[in-house]
């Protein structure tokens, strides 16, 4: 785990996943990394490449069944990734921490069209 330190600050090991989903299960990953900044995933994905590292990644844990037994090597939890930017040639780039009722009201707010299909989202977030 040391050796990952450098690339992230917020690296653990025996994580139970069941903590980070939606239905409430899984073993433990072996890592788990939170990266910060596009950079530290980069650096991450880059270092468990070069080790043979299995990794896998895990958004905001919506719809994931994790194995009881576990997860070897990195689990790459995109959740803090959450940089979003529309320009004014209304191109958006968010982060993959992005969730979509986010990215939507982001959108409206901006006037843009093309995520309505995302509507339900809006009023079911908003309401709260």
């Amino acid at each position: 785990m040391e050796r990952f330190l450098s690339l992230c600050s917020d690296i653990r090991e025996n994580v139970p996943l069941s903590t980070l989903t939606t239905f409430r299960v899984g073993g433990p990953a072996e890592l788990l990394a939170v990266p910060e900044t596009a950079d530290e995933a980069a650096a991450l994905i880059c270092r468990a490449r070069e080790e043979s590292l299995p990794l896998c990644f895990l958004g905001r844990g919506s719809d994931i069944l994790a194995a009881d037994e576990g997860v070897r090597g990195i689990v790459l939890h995109t959740g803090r990734l959450t940089g979003l930017t529309i320009g004014r040639d209304g191109r958006a780039e968010a982060g993959c921490g992005v969730s979509l009722p986010e990215l939507s009201r982001a959108a409206a707010r901006q006037g843009l069209s093309g995520l309505e299909c995302n509507g339900q989202f809006l009023d079911q977030v908003d309401a709260e």
